[in-house]
């Protein structure tokens, strides 16, 4: 049997390293074992950002499922990982606690640049 393939970007801290685990962990469960991970660290003011960028356009195609923990998307960072979009929504799932991030959502719903993913975007978890 053929591992699921999946992608975890995290951001470099303590609660996205433990988010990247938890997220880890419960894709083993769910798949028996059978998961091969990439994990990319990303960092808001350095290089990262750029391995952060590989790492989603490269799992645009192999992987089967792309995580993004813990990193606040804004108009401010959106930039830094351009290539979010070109994961398809169904396999793009983005769980993050940034108010930032929920405002951000809100101020490009139903635009052009509307970010279709699955998840949670909840300051208040």
């Amino acid at each position: 049997m053929e591992n699921f393939k999946i992608t975890i970007i995290h951001h470099n801290d303590l609660d996205g390293i433990g988010a990247a685990a938890i997220v880890y962990h419960a894709a083993m469960d769910s798949y028996n074992g059978n998961v091969d991970a990439k994990f990319v660290s990303y960092c808001y003011n350095d290089a990262s950002n750029n391995r952060a960028n590989e790492a989603l356009l490269e799992a645009a195609v192999t992987s089967r499922a792309v995580y993004i923990v813990d990193i606040s998307i804004s108009e401010a960072n959106i930039d830094k990982l351009s290539n979010i979009y070109k994961v398809p929504s169904a396999r793009l799932n983005w769980c993050d606690h940034h108010a930032s991030s929920v405002k951000w959502l809100q101020s490009i719903a139903g635009t052009d640049k509307d970010l279709k993913y699955n998840g949670i975007v909840n300051p208040r978890r």
